[in-house]
């Protein structure tokens, strides 16, 4: 059983609270998402290599229930170790199995609260309050197992406080429902949205590397399609329609069967994104915004605007075909993890606040919102110098010298045009590395600064100016001679750079972040 809603207190009569038992399988389920997914691949190959040493396949079964003993004990210890507080003006949370960690967090360090009632909880009407703090990777709080209406009073609490401390408003109001939210409706996502950025999301990465962990995995992979093909009698069935129609309807059915192979996996992409992001609804309330979404599992998220250190536009070449734009509203964080999940989605990584599937006027309107008159559609980019990335880039080239090498052996043995692959993909890779410099760019408009690149999709970040932490430029000898320098842009929620930018854009781009940094009375976080 949790504790009744825990009352803010001063030191003396602080008194410690405990989650409730259901929690075990909340941590089960973090080891599992958290630890698994990402050692997944030596696990994999691990299994293959045990495969072929062992005759007898009991061993996997014996290791499954070993490993979920193993799992169950760890969610227990957590359990009945971990217990948390809340003061006047902080978070205390003790926790630990074999390390033992007693975390202090004050609410100013707070960047957001979100509550989420997986699918295993609600029924027990229990939620998970998660608690993100700025510059402190690895270090998020999350209580996994409270009564929503006592989340729902701690997040009260902390807003109120940090509203008070920026001379906001007295009071917040406490929802019982996450989804009767106050306020202005900002974004309301239709389920038609919903599907269309699952196509454009990195959920098809995660699919296309699923079945690669799956065809890598050696002799077990394929006994298993072995057996597979036994159990539908493909051979039988491909001598019959060779029979009926000869090699063409042979050919015309194996296509079919590829084709439809291939549309599994954006179909998977978009039951992901349903799951995650059905019923999305984005709400402003004061300086506020709190983001209600999910469809098994509720997730309600909580992002003060004034802690928004950029915007990052994401469209890959599908959500380009579709004409969409994916924002990602950054926070400040230690830097490594937010990089992670902003770049490959790696399962752990500190996680951006995402509006998806946008269309490029709705998207210009929210980041104006966002970041208080941002015009990112109207933004002049000044660009690198192609032919120099391009030329300096290329020295990967180098790396096909084995693939010539193997080629060349082939053009003496067999033919010589086998000698045009290497070739062509030389030219290929200049292309690429062209195409690349085309897309990198920088602008400043006004408060807020632009940044763009990409080769095939395109991300653009808006940040403003007066946030900017530090900014390097650095040149290489060889730079400096042709008026060259490579830019760096320190946020306080990550880094960006350009290389081969005219030094005069780089220097007068400086000179304006440090000017508006001096001079605005803004806060940054």
């Amino acid at each position: 059983m949790t504790s009744p809603a825990p009352s803010v207190q001063t030191g003396s009569t602080l008194q410690w609270h405990r989650i409730s038992p259901i929690s075990i399988l909340f941590y089960i389920f973090y080891v599992v998402r958290h630890v698994g997914l990402q050692a997944l691949p030596g696990l994999v190959v691990g299994a293959a290599a045990l495969g072929k040493s062992f005759k007898d396949q009991g061993w996997i079964l014996s290791g499954i229930v070993i490993a979920l003993l193993l799992l169950t004990l760890f969610g227990l210890l957590y359990y009945l170790r971990f217990r948390y507080a809340v003061a006047e003006d902080r978070m205390l949370v003790q926790r630990g199995v074999l390390h033992r960690e007693a975390l202090d967090i004050s609410f100013e360090r707070i960047q957001n609260i979100s509550i989420r009632e997986p699918f295993y909880m609600r029924p027990f009407g229990l939620a998970v309050l998660a608690v993100d703090t700025a510059g402190s990777s690895g270090k998020e709080v999350s209580l996994g197992g409270v009564r929503k209406d006592v989340a729902e009073h701690i997040r009260h609490t902390i807003a109120t406080q940090l509203d008070r401390a920026s001379g906001g408003v007295e009071d917040l109001p406490v929802h019982a429902d996450a989804t009767q939210q106050d306020g202005e409706l900002i974004v309301a996502l239709e389920r038609r949205d919903v599907l269309l950025y699952g196509l454009t999301a990195n959920f098809l990465l995660w699919v296309a590397l699923g079945v690669g962990f799956f065809f890598g995995a050696g002799d077990s992979s394929e006994r298993m399609i072995s057996d597979a093909f036994n159990w539908l009698q493909l051979d039988q069935r491909v001598d019959q329609l060779q029979a009926r129609g000869g090699m063409v309807l042979l050919a015309l059915v194996g296509s079919s069967l590829f084709l439809l192979a291939l549309l599994i996996m954006p179909l998977l992409s978009m039951i992901g994104a349903l799951f995650r992001y059905d019923g999305y609804r984005l709400v402003r309330s004061e300086d506020r915004y709190r983001c209600s979404r999910g469809l098994l599992s509720k997730h309600d998220e909580s992002l003060s605007q004034h802690k928004i250190q950029a915007v990052v536009w994401k469209q890959n070449i599908i959500a380009r075909l579709l004409g969409r734009i994916n924002l990602h509203l950054r926070q400040a964080s230690a830097g490594i993890s937010a990089e992670a999940s902003q770049n490959s989605g790696i399962p752990g990584a500190k996680q951006a606040l995402i509006v998806p599937a946008q269309t490029p006027a709705e998207a210009a309107r929210l980041s104006a919102e966002f970041l208080g008159g941002a015009q990112p559609e109207q933004a002049h980019y000044t660009g690198i110098s192609r032919l120099r990335f391009t030329l300096f880039n290329s020295a990967w080239i180098a790396m096909l010298a084995p693939v010539t090498m193997g080629f060349s052996i082939a053009a003496v043995k067999v033919h010589s045009a086998f000698l045009l692959v290497p070739l062509i993909l030389a030219l290929s890779m200049l292309a690429v590395f062209y195409r690349m410099s085309g897309q990198y760019g920088l602008a400043a408009d006004g408060a807020f600064g632009y940044h763009r690149s990409g080769f095939i999709g395109r991300t653009i970040t808006v940040f403003p100016l007066f946030k900017v932490q530090r900014i390097d430029i650095t040149q290489t000898p060889w730079q400096a001679r042709r008026n060259l320098a490579k830019l760096t842009i320190h946020l306080a929620s990550h880094s960006l750079s350009l290389s081969y930018l005219p030094a005069a854009e780089a220097k007068r781009f400086r000179d304006l972040a440090i000017y508006h940094a001096e001079s605005s009375r803004q806060r940054w976080f």
